[in-house]
């Protein structure tokens, strides 16, 4: 089966049980705007090769897929509802510990969570406790389901979805750098002009098909020796419903021991509530990387790019 029509055929992945009423972050932000976040390939599958890809944005393919399991093990996430002036009016901030659980699948636990200053840590506790088991009862409801398809069908029992699909927060991923999406992604060399600060850098145009008349348009910046990706800015087009304005950038480091992951993304945008209009603002800094090692993948980190 390939990875497309496995996507198909399973739920669509998850977010980790955040805090707040706030937009939820990095998985569902990407989700609102038609982008699943695929799970993490095998740096050894076969990835297709992207429309105007040359060698160093295969060698950013690479670095992307050899790097897939770096989980961050703290993130630190800002939410901002601004005012006409793009100033906060409000401000949430949660700091978010993931680690690996008990079932073998990286799991999140709420560290600290304010509201305007406001200590709201067991209110948020709570909230995510909850959405967890309701997450739990979903996937119960959705096993049973399968189970009864397949004994109308009198067919062997399928497999669950994979467990992995609860965390869809990872290095790599629903990046335009993704080595099973290449077949989906245009690509072609601009000027790095506007670029991230520490170049200058190899910019890339790219356009990313998202099936139904909808595609991710973006910049990427690479490291013109290695490849490595150091920043995308990116936006739906068209916008999702009552969405009127959305910016995403997102920030990557090779550090010293050659592993390559995200550092930050940031999401910036206005929406329209009935008469109103709502801007805001959301910065994730992720940060105690970690190497997940699923039992079907390498069991070691990789080597430096």
């Amino acid at each position: 089966m390939t990875d497309r029509q496995a996507s198909r055929s399973r739920s669509r992945p998850r977010p980790p049980s955040q805090a707040g009423s706030h937009l939820p972050l990095l998985a569902a932000l990407l989700l609102l705007v038609g982008v699943p976040p695929a799970l993490p390939q095998s740096p050894a599958a076969q990835a297709p090769l992207a429309a105007g890809a040359d060698s160093l944005w295969q060698r950013a393919v690479e670095i992307a897929g050899r790097n897939a399991w770096w989980i961050p093990g703290t993130m630190v996430s800002r939410f901002e509802e601004l005012d006409g002036d793009w100033e906060p009016k409000s401000v949430e901030l949660t700091t978010t510990r993931i680690f690996l659980g008990p079932d073998g699948v990286p799991d999140t636990e709420i560290v600290s969570a304010y509201e305007n200053e406001k200590d709201v840590t067991e209110k948020a506790r709570e909230e995510a406790a909850e959405q967890k088991r309701e997450e739990e009862e979903q996937r119960r409801k959705e096993a049973e389901q399968r189970r009864r398809e397949q004994e109308e069908r009198g067919a062997a029992p399928a497999d669950p979805p994979d467990a992995r699909e609860r965390f869809a927060l990872r290095s790599g991923g629903s990046t335009p750098f993704d080595p099973q999406i290449q077949d989906s992604v245009r690509v072609r060399r601009t000027s790095p002009e506007g670029g991230p600060q520490g170049g200058p850098f190899a910019a890339y145009q790219f356009q990313r098909d998202l099936g139904d008349e909808r595609q991710l348009i973006g910049t990427a910046w690479l490291d013109p020796e290695s490849g490595a990706p150091v920043e995308i800015r990116f936006a739906p087009d068209p916008l999702p419903g009552r969405v009127k304005e959305l910016e995403m950038r997102m920030r990557f480091t090779v550090d010293s021991t050659g592993a390559w992951y995200p550092t930050d993304l940031r999401i910036q945008g206005m929406g329209k509530l009935l008469f109103f209009k709502k801007r805001f603002r959301s910065t994730m800094i992720f940060s105690d990387p970690w190497w997940y090692a699923p039992p079907d993948r390498a069991t070691d980190p990789p080597d430096a790019p």
